[in-house]
């Protein structure tokens, strides 16, 4: 054929074409190998259709070459070639488009063949793509994009005929390679409903009124369950969203009567979430007058309920994750849609009997339902420039009621998974929760991580480090409970103490103590605002404070309870931070009950020695702190203290912890003697005496050198302490009885402990010395001079030195 090409000679050019195209009459084929064949043609056709221009270009009329080619004996040869001959026909403009084209594809009818019809018509497609009339012609005799839609919508009926006839030939055991040999060729007509979205002149009118009908006419009346599942899906992927847009009611009423085996809820999955692809970067398309969302919603529950029977948890659950996926792209701001789809979804589920769902694929499209307002994207800004709606956050998400449905169709280890991924979330957006009244419903979502759940016993053992860290991350939740009134806070750490205490001890040491924290701030703030208005620097609140910083201070002594019995050390540190907070609130009593609250705990719980030396220290140190105690209680309190020094395990810790209260009875604050006065400085150098006295009784009780030398050392430098500090009862003589005490104790002690107690007490010498020698101070070192010390360096005993040595 190429030789008879390349000299010209047409008749030799057709006779050869004949018998190349007469490969193509073979039936013994599969579908892959004759697709091979025609591939293989098609290459030499096009040979051909170069020739027949040049035949044009050359002088040769084209309706006498359209007539030449009918005269192939064999229809397969004689229909290609006229359909070769047909395209530059069209292309020469010598004749109509129009009449060409339908010429074509009703002489197309001569194959009836399934395989073969559909490659020639597949072929006709081909070669008529760029010719087809369209309205952007300029020269309109051609004919419009009416008849080029004529023309497809002809060629794509006679082709899916074909398609479904290859299912109904040959035995019943070949019916799986026939399915198989169909699935090969699919493509074939799907490219007709291609072509037909790609003309220009198709609008969304022409689409609705003309393109769509006739397609679902075809695809309906097949009754062929692969046709109708292949094509309606070709349907939602070739064409534009608008044209969606605007025939959404009829193509899902459609689905309604297509075959039982058609896997109608693919279909719609698929349309559902295209559109929400478009709603989420061409939101402002999508106007309320399309109801969009309604008219699934409508369209959906009928084909669910018709064909409950043949569509299983996982087909529901994927058609209602894609219609919530929808519904945050396009109307993210609408909650109430949300409820509906979740709504839907437990309804759905309730009529199909399914009361739990334990199958990973189903498990894992409902854990993203429930966590999918939390975790979709943010929505693109409209068109016009508006901005975009913000985020749904946990406080939004709060506000959901049917959520809470589909969760208890969880097992409890899927519930527990949910609750961490919630509580992830809202952490790390950091979004506050202002109302007090979502607690209960923030509670029903993260209920395995807050309180002991049936069904968890097989983790009642789980890694410690896990517990702590899912404990932990509950705990963060207190740091997003705020609200601008102090009262609505406090309704929010009510209500989410209320759960936390039902978690259990082993819980509440990690929950409540952040809680604690953040009451005593809002404690701190309300108190600031008492004052600021009490003195006129704040206008009074439009509504009288339900809660004042007492009712708070309440508030955490109820927690400092809770804590100190299940972690006695954790409990007896919070009421020492609490006796501060209510002291510096000016609210005595509650300190008093906080300080009473901590030494319960100490005598009641604490029994270890170290412990119980380190809790005395502590409290001690608060003590000290406070100051606005009125005398007898503080009085109270320094005595207990004392009394509970005394009675320490260890007679080392004895000392030092009844040293320690000394500090009780000489502070530098003062303490109000009653409201409106302030007494002088408790200054008690009596009570002083009697400790350091007591300290010196016990230190002398301890039987090793090396044990009772660094005590004496000790309370020689708090002597020094008081001393400078002028308390009448500590003497120079008092000192000097001291240092020669100390002197004498260090002297008995082994070689190998001398080194580090002699260091110390040559500094304590030292310091005295210094003091002596001070030239800046002569009342001062006057006042020292008294205090007798031992040589040092070759000095005599109470002599003075050189400022310079110092």
């Amino acid at each position: 054929m190429v030789r008879a090409i390349d000299a010209g000679d047409l008749e030799e050019v057709l006779k050869f074409a004949n018998l190349v195209l007469g490969e193509l009459r073979t039936s013994l084929l599969s579908p892959q190998k004759y697709y091979e064949l025609f591939l293989a043609i098609s290459t030499q056709l096009s040979t051909l259709e170069s020739f027949f221009n040049d035949a044009h270009s050359k002088g040769k009329k084209m309706n006498e070459l359209y007539e030449l080619v009918q005269h192939a004996g064999n229809i397969i040869p004689r229909l290609y070639l006229l359909v070769i001959a047909g395209s530059i026909y069209i292309k020469t403009k010598e004749a109509p488009a129009k009449y060409i084209l339908k010429d074509l594809v009703e002489m197309c009818k001569g194959v009836q063949h399934p395989m073969r019809g559909l490659f020639l018509r597949h072929y006709l497609l081909q070669l008529t793509r760029d010719k087809l009339p369209d309205d952007s012609d300029q020269d309109k005799s051609g004919g419009t994009v009416r008849d080029s839609v004529d023309f497809v919508l002809h060629n794509f009926i006679e082709m899916n005929k074909l398609w479904v006839r290859m299912q109904h030939q040959g035995a019943g055991r070949d019916r799986e390679r026939r399915e198989k040999e169909r699935g090969d060729l699919r493509v074939l007509v799907g490219t007709n409903l291609v072509r037909l979205s790609s003309l220009e002149g198709v609008d969304e009118a022409l689409y609705s009124d003309v393109v769509l009908p006739a397609v679902l006419e075809q695809v309906v009346g097949c009754q062929d369950c692969i046709a109708q599942q292949y094509l309606m899906e070709v349907i939602a992927q070739v064409f534009p969203d608008e044209f969606h847009l605007r025939t959404l009611d009829t193509y899902l009423k459609t689905l309604a009567h297509l075959e039982a085996k058609v896997d109608v809820i693919a279909l719609m999955v698929t349309l559902v979430k295209r559109l929400a692809k478009f709603g989420l970067s061409q939101r402002a398309k999508i106007t309320d007058e399309m109801r969009l969302f309604e008219t699934f919603l409508e369209n959906i529950q009928p084909i669910v309920e018709h064909r409950s029977d043949s569509i299983s948890t996982v087909q529901v659950l994927q058609l209602h994750e894609a219609l919530l996926d929808l519904v945050l792209s396009v109307y993210p701001e609408r909650l109430a849609y949300i409820d509906q789809v979740y709504a839907r979804t437990s309804a759905t589920l309730e009529a199909m009997n399914v009361t739990s769902i334990e199958d990973a694929a189903s498990v894992k499209i409902l854990k993203r339902m429930i966590m999918l307002p939390l975790e979709a994207p943010a929505p693109a800004a409209t068109a016009t420039g508006a901005a975009a709606p913000p985020r749904n956050t946990l406080a939004d998400v709060l506000c959901l009621e049917k959520n809470v449905d589909l969760l208890r169709l969880l097992t409890p280890i899927h519930k527990k998974q949910v609750a961490l991924s919630i509580t992830r979330s809202a952490i790390e957006r950091g979004a506050p929760i202002p109302d007090p009244e979502k607690i209960d419903r923030l509670v029903e979502l993260i209920r395995p991580l807050i309180k002991d759940e049936p069904g968890l016993e097989a983790e009642a053992d789980e890694d410690k480090e896990e517990f702590e860290e899912n404990q932990n991350l509950v705990a963060k939740l207190v740091h997003i409970l705020a609200n601008e009134s102090s009262d609505m806070t406090y309704r929010l750490f009510y209500n989410i103490r209320r759960h936390f205490g039902q978690g259990g001890f082993k819980r509440v040491r990690h929950t409540l103590v952040p809680l604690f924290f953040a009451s005593m701030r809002l404690c701190h703030r309300v108190y600031r605002t008492e004052q600021q208005e009490a003195a006129g620097e704040a206008a009074p609140a439009a509504e009288p404070r339900q809660f004042g910083s007492i009712k708070i201070l309440r508030f955490l002594l109820e927690i400092v309870n809770i804590i100190i019995k299940a972690f006695p050390e954790t409990g007896l540190r919070l009421a020492l931070q609490a006796a501060l907070c209510a002291d510096n609130c000016n609210s005595s009593e509650m300190a008093y009950d906080f300080m009473t609250a901590a030494l319960l705990a100490y005598e009641t719980e604490i029994s270890e020695s170290r412990a119980q030396l380190q809790a005395m220290q502590i409290i001690i140190s608060t003590l000290q702190s406070t100051k606005n105690f009125t005398e007898d209680n503080y009085d109270t309190l320094a005595k207990k203290c004392t009394m509970l020094s005394s009675k320490l395990l260890k007679k080392p810790d004895q000392c030092r912890a009844v040293v320690m209260c000394s500090h009780l009875f000489w502070t530098e604050r003062p303490i109000p003697a009653t409201p409106g006065e302030t007494a002088p400085e408790w200054h008690d150098g009596s009570r002083v005496l009697e400790c350091l006295n007591r300290s010196v009784e016990i230190a002398d009780k301890c039987m090793a050198p090396n044990v009772h030398a660094p005590l004496f050392i000790e309370i020689l430098n708090e002597h020094l302490f008081y001393y400078a500090k002028n308390v009448p009862e500590i003497t120079a003589d008092r000192i000097t009885e001291l240092v020669n005490l100390v002197i004498n104790r260090v002297s008995a002690l082994q070689e190998e402990d001398l080194p580090a107690i002699m260091a110390y007490k040559q500094n304590t010498l030292r310091h005295i010395r210094w003091h002596q020698a001070s030239p800046r101070e002569p009342a001062e070192a006057d006042k020292y001079a008294a205090i007798a010390t031992p040589p040092l360096n070759g000095d005599a005993v109470g002599g003075r030195v050189a400022w310079k040595e110092y």
